[in-house]
């Protein structure tokens, strides 16, 4: 609703990022292969500290928001249930996982709320 009122539909509303919500573990491993691919550090220095719920990587022609948490640190178990309830996908061999409607939901609204107040 939010897009087809403010935009004309979903497919208007622009975009320049990727966020791709990430285990935390695998956080130095996701952004040394986004550095290799050619993206930069970006962002806020707040966005730098490994506390941040995320880190923007700049890149030619979007850029990359790595996303530790959803929320903070402290939710844990919230993210924790988001990544078991994902269901394994494949893609052009890229093995990857779908984020259950519940939570996908949850976090776009979020996003939403925020980037768009």
């Amino acid at each position: 609703d939010h897009a087809l009122h403010r935009y004309g539909g979903f497919a208007l509303r622009p975009m320049f990022d990727i966020d791709l919500l990430i285990w935390p573990t695998q956080f130095r491993q996701c952004a040394g292969l986004l550095e290799r691919w050619g993206y930069r550090v970006g962002g806020h220095g707040r966005q730098r500290a490994l506390v941040h719920h995320s880190a923007t990587y700049r890149g030619t022609p979007l850029s990359v928001d790595l996303h530790r948490w959803i929320w903070n640190p402290a939710r844990g178990p919230v993210d924790d249930a988001v990544f078991e309830e994902a269901s394994e996908v494949q893609t052009d061999d890229v093995p990857y996982q779908r984020l259950a409607g519940q939570h996908g939901a949850a976090i776009a609204l979020a996003h939403l709320l925020r980037q768009d107040g």
